[in-house]
């Protein structure tokens, strides 16, 4: 069986919780960058001292960092969860820090009040930043099953009014500005949800080595009941679909709106070694703005790309 973030996590977290230190300290020196003002003291708590706090069940786990928006400070950092990436706010760089939320959970738990993951979780690493007067995400997943293995994204981010973030959806979009034109042929490596909690779960993966240009990632060991989902685009309706995969098994590839929706089309898929593009057997429904792929029968199948037309 492959290895699994999602699985895998959890251990770690139980694992590594005797050795967690007690957060994040702050310590002021002098203008020469080298000899200590001010003896450190805890601005943010780690698990063993967020009993009690506006951070318990959030507590800091790794990866701080400091920024200030307007006349207040935000306080980054990944959480005890290691798939969030959480903030608090002060007024001082020294605190004292409230928590807030979420900023990104590379599972996006959280959306929509969701508790499972849709995507691997694992560690998350990342900053916010403020670019020409709106604010972004950058934080990374995981690729070729394992946790060593990191791809760098980002999202938009909202800024809400009184100074706190909306928790930021992952999609395809990334840094786009706005849902992706429903025409052309996209790989499967923009998928955005990708099945989390199976035993031997799809995941992204290339030919070759990890290395940084993956121009050929794909979608590896999708299997029965497994899926994949692809948000946003601008579809009009009367789109066709086709898909192009490697398959070892009979099986049909559906299409959806919706995770929970019902089928809109289907793609029979017939073994190949080589990869071969199968169409799906209708057109997309009006005001579509996501496709979900799931994987129905023996056997398993890569998804190399998808095509609109």
């Amino acid at each position: 069986m492959g290895f699994s973030p999602t699985k895998w996590m959890p251990e770690l977290a139980e694992l590594l919780s005797d050795f967690c230190t007690d957060g994040c300290h702050h310590i002021e020196l002098y203008e020469d960058m080298v000899t200590i003002k001010t003896e450190p003291f805890l601005i943010v708590p780690g698990q063993k001292a967020a009993n009690g706090t506006s951070f318990e069940g959030h507590a800091l786990f790794e990866a701080p960092s400091i920024r200030k928006y307007r006349d207040k400070y935000y306080f980054v950092y990944s959480s005890e969860h290691f798939q969030e990436l959480c903030y608090a706010i002060g007024d001082t760089p020294s605190g004292p820090f409230e928590y807030k939320g979420r900023l990104v959970s590379n599972g996006d738990i959280g959306i929509n009040g969701s508790c499972k993951p849709l995507n691997h979780t694992g560690n998350n690493h990342g900053g916010l930043a403020e670019i020409k007067g709106k604010y972004y995400i950058f934080y990374h997943r995981h690729t070729n099953n394992t946790p060593y293995s990191r791809q760098a994204c980002a999202e938009k981010i909202e800024f809400l009014p009184d100074g706190t973030f909306r928790q930021s959806e992952i999609t395809s979009c990334g840094l786009n500005g706005g849902p992706l034109r429903a025409s052309g042929t996209y790989s499967s490596n923009i998928v955005c949800n990708l099945s989390a909690e199976m035993p031997d779960p799809p995941y992204l993966t290339q030919n070759g080595g990890d290395r940084e240009e993956c121009d050929d990632q794909y979608i590896k060991n999708m299997t029965d009941g497994a899926f994949a989902g692809f948000k946003y685009f601008d579809f009009c309706g009367g789109e066709r679909l086709g898909v192009t995969v490697r398959a070892s098994g009979e099986a049909v590839l559906f299409a959806k709106v919706s995770l929970d929706s019902e089928p809109f089309a289907k793609a029979i898929i017939t073994p190949s070694d080589e990869a071969v593009e199968f169409i799906f057997d209708n057109s997309v429904p009006k005001n579509t703005k996501a496709l979900f792929f799931t994987y129905c029968g023996k056997g398993s199948c890569d998804i190399i790309s998808f095509r609109i037309f």
